[in-house]
């Protein structure tokens, strides 16, 4: 991303990791942006079997089944965890959303 270090209090992505060539790269950058003491937000879509070979042309084969998969991308980073949301593994299409503060 185009910015400097620290630029952000808070960082958003709504569901934009499953179109990144690199999704893992893609939160590092999250954190590098964001300053120390801010927010990350992040809804990830888990799509599954069949329907993700349906659907993936151009996505990501990574996927973020549970919170902690997510949450472990960011490593010692996160601090407090504001909202952990687990998507339903046992649909072909679910959702994660994870809301924490970060410790630099």
């Amino acid at each position: 991303m185009p910015y400097e270090d620290d630029s952000f209090d808070l960082v958003i992505a709504g569901w934009v990791l499953v179109y990144s060539s690199d999704p893992d790269q893609a939160c590092r950058e999250m954190l590098r942006v964001v300053r120390d003491g801010g927010i990350i937000a992040i809804g990830a879509t888990r799509v599954a079997g069949e329907k993700r070979d349906k659907i993936s042309l151009g996505r990501t084969d990574k996927h973020y089944p549970v919170a902690d998969d997510l949450l472990s991308v960011f490593g010692s980073a996160v601090d407090n965890v504001y909202v952990k949301h687990n998507g339903d593994t046992t649909q072909d299409e679910s959702r994660t959303i994870v809301i924490f503060d970060v410790k630099k």
